[in-house]
This record gives C-alpha cells, structure tokens and sequence, in this order.
C-alpha cells in the first residue's frame, strides 16, 4: 500500500488498484468548526478571585495593533487598553507618545496575573515595525474578560494554527451549552445495562466450555458483596444490591469527567517477516456476563439521588447472560471462587464433548 500526495488532495494506493481520494480539510476550516462553540478558560487571581476569560470568533479593527509573541506564534492584539488597566492598573492611553504607550504596554503585559498569561500563551510585545500576520490565513477573535464586577473585552487576530494549540492547551475548554430535552425524551427507556465482567479466554479455552465450568473474571464491575460503580453520563453511581427487594440501592453518586481521549498506538510490522496467515485460535474471545437492563427512563434517571432503588427489567442476581464478542449464547450464575467473583455455567448450546481414549 502506498500514499501519494497531490495538491489539495490525499489518497491513499493498493497495489493494482485505484487511489481513494480523501478530502482534506485545512487548519483555518478546522479552527473555524472548533469556534462555533466558544471556549472559555478560569483563571484564579492572587486576592482568590476568579477571572473567567472567553474567546470567540469575529471582532471590529478600527486601530492599529499591537504584534504580541506567544507560545501559540504571533497574535495582533486591538482595544486592549482597558483589559490591561483593570489587571495590572497600567494606563497606557496616557502615554505621552506612541513609543511610550508600547513601552508601557510591555510592561502591562508582563505583569498580568500568572494565570491570565498562562491562557494566553505568556505574551510579551514585539518589535513595533514587525509586519502583520500574513504567513497563512487568521482569524479575528474577541477576548472577553470576565470579573465579578466588570467585563471587558478587546481583539486578537491569530494564526489558525496558533488558535488551534491554544485551544487545545490548559485551562481552555468549551464552553457548555445548557440544553433542554424535549418532553417526550423524558419517557424513553435510558437503557442502561448492567455488566458484571468480562473475561477474555483463548479459542481453544471457550471451545473446551460446557455447563457447570466456572469462569474467573478478568474484570469485574461488581464484588462478592453485590457492590459496584456504576458510569452513568457524567456521574458514577455507587450501587448496593437488597436482596430482599430485588433492587439496587444507590448508595453514593460522585460527578466523573470523561476521561482524556488517548490516541491507540499500533506497532509497525516487520517487513522482511514472512507471510502467514491469520491463526484463528490465536484469535482471543471476550465473555461477558450481563445482569440486565435497569428499568428506568429517561425522566426517572435526572431524579436518582443517593437512596433511590433501581430495578432490573429482565432478572435477578445471581442469574447472567453469557455473551460471545456481543452474542447471546448461553447463562450463568454469580458464585464466589477464592474470595473473587466468578461465573459458574448453566446453560450453553454444546455439551462438553468427549475425552480422547488411548
């Protein structure tokens, strides 16, 4: 397989074949996508205030700017008088001359509170007869600062390239958008499955089980106290199962971010090894043991507290379905296997078949 590269378009070769073009999309577009949500960073203040700055596209240049160099390239920076004044208290508008002004706003920048130049990449003023930005496309940007007592706002004019790494730095985040769901979303099924674990066995393992097998876990959501946590959105809910009302109790619910996206990793091959087909009893097979579905809506799930019981829809424990790679092929029990929880088989589509005699 081989990449080949023309102007404004990538594709990529199989030997015999023809390429498979792919759109490009270009880093102005790209920023451009990632402002239609403005992004907003906190910033604690020394008195232990918090400042909340607020970037978003378009501002109107009706002065001359002033070239800054950041971590992120060079910005253009317009109307910034009054954001310098109200955190650092440097005047620069009464500067008695436009070399004074730039002296007294390098000084102004520098001494911005070390968390709002953080956000903005450590900027510092450069030369007065550097040239405007005109290495590649850029994008005007309104900088709002927000305090308790006042807002202020000036302009930026950036690279994409350059918003794109301050975008992507910390503290910056989107800022999130309250949505209302409609009505008749509130009587959908929320469809939350509980997953007790999974194990992973070797083909050559699963094809050996049969009824009665016990399985250990290779991961497990649950304890043999009947005790979980359990994702659900933005939170993770701390369960408990009663036996004696066939439900769960929530007995905690603590706010979890999703975690950072990780990108996978692959391993080159070695070109010189020689060719061989797949094995397929080298081809791994996941198991999982699902307890079932709660019964619970839409609705119902924005009003689960601490202390609220949820039901199962189709069963109760110790009883599980057994999957294959995501099938359904069989059931189980919850037992207990040196102090851990395990599965132990009682129904599968094949019997255990028979010993080899000598």
């Amino acid at each position: 397989m081989t990449e080949h590269h023309e102007p404004g378009v990538a594709s990529v070769t199989r030997s015999g074949g023809k390429p498979v073009p792919l759109r490009r999309v270009d880093a102005f577009g790209h920023a451009r996508h990632r402002l239609a949500l403005a992004h907003h960073a906190r910033c604690l203040l020394a008195d232990g205030a918090t400042a909340q700055l607020v970037i978003s596209e378009g501002f109107n240049d009706t002065e001359p700017g002033l070239r800054l160099s950041t971590r992120f390239g060079p910005v253009m920076a317009y109307g910034y008088g009054p954001m310098l004044l109200a955190c650092t208290g440097v005047d620069i508008e009464h500067a008695e001359s436009p070399p004074a002004q730039t002296a007294l706003a390098r000084f102004a920048f520098a001494a911005l509170p070390p968390a709002i130049r953080t956000a903005l990449g450590d900027p510092t003023v450069g030369h007065a007869q550097a040239p405007k930005l005109a290495s590649e496309p850029t994008l005007a940007l309104a900088l709002q600062l927000r305090l308790p007592s006042i807002r202020l706002s000036m302009g930026l004019e950036m690279t994409a390239s350059g918003l794109l790494a301050l975008l992507d730095s910390a503290p910056w985040a989107p800022v999130a958008v309250a949505v209302e769901a409609p009505a008749w979303t509130l009587s959908l099924d929320a469809l939350i499955s509980l997953r007790v674990g999974d194990s992973i066995l070797p083909l050559a393992a699963f094809e050996g089980l049969a009824r009665g097998d016990v399985v250990r876990l290779t991961a497990s959501a649950f304890d043999v106290a009947g005790r979980a946590t359990l994702p659900v959105a933005s939170h993770r809910l701390r369960l408990r199962w009663l036996d004696s009302h066939h439900c769960f109790e929530v007995e905690d619910m603590t706010h979890a971010p999703p975690p950072a996206h990780e990108e996978a990793r692959e391993a080159a091959a070695d070109a010189s090894a020689p060719f061989s087909s797949i094995d397929p009893a080298a081809v791994p097979i996941r198991l999982s043991f699902l307890l079932g579905t709660l019964r619970l809506t839409v609705g119902e799930l924005a009003a689960v507290r601490p202390g609220s019981l949820l039901r199962l829809r189709e069963r109760v424990p110790p009883e599980v379905v057994v999957e294959a790679n995501g099938q359904p092929i069989g059931s189980g029990e919850l037992v207990e296997l040196d102090g851990r929880l395990a599965v132990e088989i009682t129904r599968w589509p094949h019997p255990r078949p028979p010993a080899e005699t000598p």
